[in-house]
């Protein structure tokens, strides 16, 4: 298996030299500067692989090329975005990078109410409240009927939740859930908030479904005569929030993904911490139903609450069996054969010790992830001698 290391580009204070020291043999980067929808040009393409070649690197996955809004909800510009979605492609593959990681989540790219809550011993991480996520939805949204997808108990709660909340921690919390809109800078009104939840309630999951498969009906052959590897991620969280449709979080969703589309373009890129946050699925069996499709995987951890709440916890500290996770993942390496490694990274690692002298992505410090890095180098590397 390849240890590769999430790089969000020359503004990322963990930096490639950092990188390097920490002994990572891939990088997983975007052209993040480029807004969702436009072509990725040859040159900006060849700026950042000229960057990381400084330090040694090749770009060995594409994390993330973003499929455009209208693709996702069909509109009547998509045909537009899918041109430009495709030439992007073709410049990536001129470039002799063939390995690219999308999602078709509705709306929100990632959700979560905590971007600082702390463990016993002060690590710091990210959490999913699903209180405060039914408090924002039904008192501070006001999405029509929202009370009816949450249970009672859990419309008290969050009754009670934002009789709780003051101005500022209102405010925050609305920010956090926020920044999981892909592109998102600037504060957006709740009212266009709700514009945009419609457009998908109106969708549904068939119609969503529907535009994915328009969507891969298009770029797959092009992928296929590229040589290039699309890696579909799962949705984050793993079941629908504000009423959206989701499409990428359970093992039906995956068996459709892969059967609909057979074709040695579309993979998956397995996350095992999003899949994970699902109760319902059972992250080890849908490695073992779905091992030949993996082509990149996310390791992290979640700690797991009845309420369907959840936070992302020390690599072995988690309500995922992590040692039996790698356990399949390295007899999948062995069966594929070792010239063809899987790449994997740590993913969305606590914030520890210096961490906190940086302004990091959230889910993203430095020594956080080296040090999941680090307990993941050594199991693998223990399981390569003993299988």
């Amino acid at each position: 298996m390849k240890q590769t290391w999430r790089w969000f580009g020359p503004g990322d204070p963990v930096t490639l030299k950092d990188i390097r020291q920490a002994g990572v043999e891939g990088i997983v980067t975007s052209l993040h500067h480029v807004p969702n929808g436009n072509v990725w040009t040859r040159s900006e393409i060849r700026k950042r692989i000229e960057l990381l070649s400084k330090y040694d690197y090749d770009w060995d996955v594409v994390e993330s090329l973003p499929v455009h809004k209208s693709i996702k909800t069909g509109n009547s510009d998509r045909d537009m975005y899918i041109r430009n979605y495709i030439r992007s492609l073709e410049n990536l593959s001129d470039e002799g990078v063939n390995h690219v990681v999308y999602n078709f989540m509705a709306l929100t790219d990632w959700t979560r109410t905590d971007l600082d809550f702390y463990e016993p011993d002060g690590a710091k991480t990210i959490r999913y409240d699903a209180v405060d996520i039914a408090c924002f939805d039904i008192f501070i949204l006001k999405r029509k009927d929202a009370e009816k997808d949450y249970d009672p108990d859990t419309v008290k709660e969050a009754e009670k939740r934002n009789a709780e909340l003051d101005r500022i921690s209102r405010k925050r919390l609305i920010k956090i859930i926020l920044m999981g809109l892909p592109g998102t800078v600037d504060d957006i009104p709740l009212e266009e908030f709700r514009k945009k939840l419609e457009i998908y309630h109106r969708l549904g999951k068939e119609g969503l479904r529907r535009n994915f498969s328009w969507f891969m009906e298009k770029v797959l052959p092009v992928a296929k005569k590229l040589n290039i590897i699309l890696s579909i991620h799962a949705d984050d969280p793993p079941f629908s929030i504000f009423g959206l449709p989701r499409i990428v979080s359970t093992r039906e969703d995956l068996e459709y993904i892969t059967g609909a589309f057979n074709s040695d373009s579309n993979a998956l890129c397995f996350c095992t911490g999003t899949f994970g946050a699902n109760k319902s699925n059972n992250v080890l069996k849908m490695l073992e139903n779905f091992s030949g499709r993996i082509s990149f995987v996310h390791l992290r951890n979640v700690k797991k609450e009845p309420d369907g709440s959840f936070y992302e916890s020390k690599i072995f500290e988690g309500s995922l069996d992590m040692t039996a996770i790698v356990k399949l993942l390295v007899i999948e390496q062995k069966n594929r054969g070792f010239d063809c490694p899987i790449p994997f990274r740590p993913d969305h690692g606590q914030s520890v010790m210096k961490d906190f002298e940086q302004q990091t992505y959230p889910g993203y410090p430095a020594i956080g992830r080296l040090k999941a890095l680090a307990e993941l180098r050594g199991l693998i590397k223990a399981f390569e001698h003993t299988l």
